[in-house]
């Protein structure tokens, strides 16, 4: 279209996002998008069908498909959940883990460059040409499970409890936006709120801690936590992301290095976001 010659954006809600970032990733010699803004948006998949998809006769027969089989030819055909649905642990009964995901899973294996032999270096250009990613979480999500896909984040592979961080977490904290403000010793009370230091620079080590809960408050929209058992905090206990980001498979860290990924998180359930939100974090990636 001549009216989207220059470049236009997308917002996109659910997974709607992904279909934004479909366009963005496969639609070669198409117009430039310029900001991509995502909301509650499954980017990293879902580990169950989506609790809203419908009326309660719909979830019934969504979830009698799933037990079915959520990669059978039949699904992926007919049900769209069935496309970003990345079951982490291994269902016995009918073989369904991450080996059938990224065999048979029809669109998010493609979209994010998830097959290890199949990976089109086009997509991770196009998407990382992006002039914003902007990715908004909803604090209490039930229906994108886990709630940190609209972050990219995911499960650990085989479990359901871990959930691998989105983003890398810097040696320096000035190269990103994990700047800490406070962090708490909540078993001996310890208490640091100085800018721009890491933890290990803020507790000497030498204090006996049997166990040492670490957090950052929030800020820019992130908590992070960590656990030491010896009371030594290190780099590596933070560095739990996923290998998405870390081998950059579709360029979201290549626009994470260079400052072009807004994490955001607000309040409320799934698409949930208030009229003073929406003015804040989508009206200006808009103008």
């Amino acid at each position: 279209m001549k009216e989207l010659s220059k470049g236009y954006n997308i917002v996109g809600l659910s997974q709607g996002s992904l279909i934004g970032r479909g366009i963005v990733e496969f639609c070669e010699g198409a117009p430039p998008v310029r900001n991509l803004i995502s909301v509650a948006a499954p980017q990293a998949g879902v580990a169950s069908i989506p609790l809203n998809a419908g009326g309660t006769t719909v979830r019934t027969i969504a979830n009698s498909i799933m037990k079915a089989g959520a990669y059978s030819d039949y699904a992926q055909k007919r049900f769209a959940p069935t496309g970003y649905i990345k079951l982490p642990k291994l269902y016995i009964l009918f073989w369904q883990n991450i080996k059938g995901y990224l065999k048979s899973c029809k669109f998010l294996p493609k979209l994010n460059n998830e097959r290890p032999n199949d990976r089109n270096p086009a997509y991770k250009k196009r998407f990382s040409s992006l002039k914003n990613l902007v990715l908004i979480m909803n604090e209490n999500d039930t229906t994108i499970r886990p709630k940190e896909s609209s972050w990219f984040g995911y499960y650990e592979d085989g479990s359901t409890k871990k959930v691998l961080q989105p983003r890398e977490v810097p040696s320096s904290c000035n190269s990103l936006s994990y700047t800490p403000k406070v962090y708490i010793d909540f078993t001996s009370g310890l208490y640091c709120s100085q800018k721009n230091r890491f933890i290990s620079s803020c507790f000497n080590n030498s204090t006996p801690v049997s166990l040492l809960l670490v957090r950052q408050l929030r800020h820019d929209g992130h908590m992070l936590d960590s656990v030491s058992t010896n009371g030594n905090v290190t780099n590596s206990q933070f560095n739990l992301q996923t290998k998405l980001y870390m081998e950059d498979w579709i360029g979201l860290k290549k626009l994470d290095k260079a400052g072009r990924v807004k994490f955001i998180k607000v309040e409320g359930n799934h698409l949930q976001i208030s009229g003073a939100e929406l003015l804040h974090y989508i009206i200006p990636y808009l103008q």
